[in-house]
């Protein structure tokens, strides 16, 4: 599912490019030095990839840059094209100095609110750009405004074997001990979870500093489960 909907996109966006300004062709530029063309040291981001450069070459022509990448790797088109290590001024945007590789079309994401991975289908470059599907074809959604889009804050990028976690809220049960509590911490370090029983009382993991479990610790389980009958 991921690499078909990134292959069709980016045929789809380089064809446009292509028809719009074929190599060679006179065209206006996107924008000049007066209002902050990127040149030669300018920090962007690739939108194809959503990887995050610098550009090492500006020849000022039709595709006039090549873009270096932090790990020394240089910039190369993902979809088939003539120039592959070269890009067009509408192929790339300005960055900060704090800016990171974002999550683009086909990517495997983690939604924060939920825990669950899917796959971004779609990717506006808006605001709240992302459309994303899980596993099951369910399309995401959540309870504010624009419902079927999320933010690249609400999301985060992950590797093939991502699995969905819990999150803040979550019933789950605690392996060591087979007691049933709600998630009421999570700061998503190694031992994520604090854990709240039913009874109040916080639980503490043996020979642990705080009351903090890591993921293996916990699995989640169903508002009707009870100590008793999941044991």
């Amino acid at each position: 599912l991921a690499q078909a909907v990134l292959a069709q996109a980016l045929a789809q966006a380089h064809s446009a490019v292509s028809r719009a300004s074929p190599r060679g062709a006179a065209r206006a530029p996107c924008c000049n030095a007066m209002d902050g063309r990127p040149t030669v040291g300018t920090r962007v981001r690739v939108k194809e990839s959503g990887r995050v450069g610098v550009i090492l070459n500006d020849a000022k022509d039709n595709w006039p840059y090549s873009i270096q990448y932090a790990n020394g790797e240089v910039a190369q088109h993902i979809a088939k094209v003539a120039n592959p290590k070269f890009f067009d001024e509408r192929e790339v945007e300005a960055v900060g100095a704090e800016a990171k590789d974002r999550p683009v079309l086909g990517a495997r994401v983690r939604i924060q609110a939920t825990g669950r991975v899917g796959v971004i289908v779609q990717d506006d470059m808006g605001r709240a750009p992302y459309k994303i599907q899980y596993a099951d074809g369910e399309l995401a959604r959540h309870a504010g405004a624009n419902p079927d889009f999320f933010k690249e804050g609400d999301v985060e990028a992950v590797g093939a074997e991502a699995k969905d976690r819990l999150v803040l809220g979550a019933r789950v049960r605690v392996k060591a001990t087979g007691r049933i509590g709600v998630i009421v911490e999570d700061d998503k370090s190694l031992t994520p979870y604090a854990i709240k029983y039913a009874d109040g009382e916080p639980p503490r993991p043996a020979g642990a500093s705080a009351e903090f479990f890591g993921e293996a610790d916990v699995e989640a389980v169903g508002v009707e489960c009870r100590l008793c009958s999941c044991m």
